[in-house]
């Protein structure tokens, strides 16, 4: 009955966009509240799972889907950007506190959703408006706060697998949780295993070269190029490979065309093949396909390029609180602890190689030592795919962040919460680069008194293993002999460290009455220090990687001091129009 209704304690709650406590569940601040329960019922298991299929988050690249695409934070990591704003832009929180940036590189902003405790998870809040008078300049899209369960007394073991209808791409996960909860304490620990396993294009219907190709038409003669020259498939997105620039401009590799090639060919080059004599090369388009613009073949390796990368996370999370009394008033002291670590394998594909290759390079057919001469001969370019190499990325992040903070009353109607925090991140990436100098060297060649090819200064470059790149092992297949690519080549690695301390505390509580209900007010201040230390290889560093973005130190420190105040005062309560203004 009503009696019974207004004799029971209604505890104030914080809402995710106000400092305010206050004894209503509604806000009209816009906030979607997600259950973990609901999203597990729905096969949501994961929180960059859950954010997906928010309105406010579709469309945007929260996961490494589609590899190649560059996410914040490096391969494997989870970020959101809220309206499309970007992650830099979007606050994300576990329990209203600021977990440390994690990933590799030199650009780290907010949360990586990985390290988010999945398993002690109770509910996701999204708040829709910008919040940055409340939480920084961070918060301007928006702010997703997580909430942690706040007492567990018992155990719970959780499997699940998922299996896509592909056949590949399938996920195992196993999580636990174990608490106790007692008059006035309460602990939990708890930790999860995920392997999500990767699938590559060729798994998925829509990337496949058969069923999605290229449909463009470069010769404007309302053809479409969709003609494999050699099987007669469609053709898909892909690589161009398999000619080169060449003092005659564009001319495409053509195994046919030997040195004992005559007219009778069809891709026989009057110029190309019977004036100058070069076998090989023809300025002569693919029979059967529709241009392809200067000369190429259209393929790529669908079998290897990821559309999803293989992730495994571990996660380890705990808290902890003791109620206990400070002059009267009822205190807590509690903490909280969350331990990951990530593990990713990236493939986004194979490139192209394509350096200049010297005149001077007796391999080089179109260069001072072939038919052409000192006088015409010239540098060439070819352009081959680098299938030869560990196109694999391998990354490692490992995240720690931990609270301390102290919270409980100071009157009948005003309390506090302050803490401090100490958040730490470690990120490893190597994969095999092509180095600039090493391939200047390769390529720098001449002929042994044995006829051999190679390197012509084995005295500054020792080791140096000389590289024909005009074979049709080469132009075609990407295979060049393995130890000029030893000797080319080098697995890069980079470290990534990055740091947060945080101080925080705010009290909120009435501040007088009013005909229609108390005013209420919170105040409060934040101080944080992140510092970034990024290095990369020192390749890197020096600008020596062949065909790939290149960057230096990436060093610094932030310190930043916020102060905040809300007022909230009730003018009308229960009038004609109006429940509350």
């Amino acid at each position: 009955d009503d009696d019974a209704k207004n004799s029971l304690e209604i505890e104030e709650v914080m809402v995710t966009g106000s400092r305010i406590k206050r004894t209503e569940f509604n806000s009209l601040a816009p906030i979607e509240i997600i259950s973990m329960d609901n999203s597990a019922l729905a096969g949501l298991l994961s929180v960059t799972d859950i954010l997906q299929s928010s309105n406010l988050s579709s469309g945007t690249q929260i996961d490494d889907s589609f590899g190649g695409f560059v996410t914040d934070g490096g391969p494997g990591s989870n970020n959101v950007g809220l309206r499309g704003l970007g992650a830099n832009r979007t606050l994300v929180l576990v329990n209203g506190k600021r977990l440390v940036s994690s990933g590799i590189g030199g650009s780290l902003y907010g949360t990586d959703l990985t390290a988010m405790p999945e398993t002690l998870l109770n509910e996701i809040q999204i708040y829709k408006d910008g919040a940055s008078t409340i939480y920084g300049a961070d918060a301007v899209a928006g702010v997703i706060n997580a909430l942690t369960r706040e007492s567990v007394d018992g155990g719970e073991l959780g499997l699940t697998y998922e299996y896509p209808d592909i056949g590949d791409g399938s996920t195992l996960a196993i999580d636990g949780i174990w608490g106790k909860t007692a008059d006035n304490w309460s602990f939990s620990v708890s930790g999860s295993y995920e392997d999500q396993e990767s699938y590559v294009q060729a798994d998925t219907r829509y990337a496949k070269c058969t069923t999605h190709p290229r449909l463009t038409d470069q010769d404007d003669d309302g053809v479409i190029d969709n003609q494999d020259p050699i099987t007669g498939e469609e053709l898909c997105f892909g690589d161009v490979y398999g000619f080169a620039v060449s003092p005659f401009g564009w001319v495409r590799y053509d195994p046919s065309l030997g040195s004992d090639a005559d007219s009778s060919n069809p891709n026989y080059d009057g110029l190309v093949n019977g004036t100058y004599n070069i076998p090989y090369y023809t300025r002569v388009p693919v029979s059967g396909l529709d241009n392809a613009g200067e000369f190429y073949r259209d393929s790529r390796s669908p079998n290897s390029a990821m559309v999803e990368y293989r992730n495994k996370n571990y996660r380890l999370n705990s808290q902890g609180a003791y109620d206990f009394s400070i002059g009267g008033r009822s205190a807590t002291a509690y903490y909280e602890g969350y331990l990951s670590r990530r593990e990713t394998t990236a493939n986004s594909g194979f490139g192209q190689f394509f350096p200049r290759v010297p005149a001077t390079n007796p391999s080089n057919p179109f260069g001072v030592h072939g038919p052409l001469g000192e006088e015409d001969g010239g540098v060439a370019l070819a352009v081959l795919m680098r299938w030869g190499m560990d196109a694999v990325q391998q990354v490692e992040v490992d995240r720690f962040t931990l609270f301390s903070g102290l919270k409980g009353s100071l009157s009948e109607t005003w309390t506090y919460d302050t803490y401090i925090g100490y958040g730490r991140s470690e990120g490893s990436s190597s994969f095999v680069a092509f180095l600039s100098d090493r391939v200047a060297a390769s390529l720098d060649a001449v002929l042994d008194d044995a006829g051999n090819l190679v390197c012509r200064d084995l005295a500054t470059n020792p080791g140096c293993v000389a590289a024909n790149l005009f074979t049709e092992d080469a132009m075609l297949r990407g295979q060049i002999d393995p130890a000029a690519m030893a000797y080319m080549t080098k697995r890069t690695e980079g470290i990534t460290k990055y740091d947060k301390v945080s101080w925080s505390g705010s009290a909120t509580g009435e501040l007088f009455e009013m005909p229609a209900g108390a005013a209420s007010a919170a105040f409060g201040f934040e101080w944080r220090h992140e510092a970034i230390d990024d290095q990369p290889d020192i390749d890197s560093q020096r600008g020596n990687l062949f065909g790939r973005a290149t960057s230096g130190i990436t060093r610094g420190s932030d310190s930043v001091v916020e102060v905040f105040g809300e007022f909230e005062a009730p003018l009308v309560s229960d009038v004609f129009l109006a429940q509350d203004i």
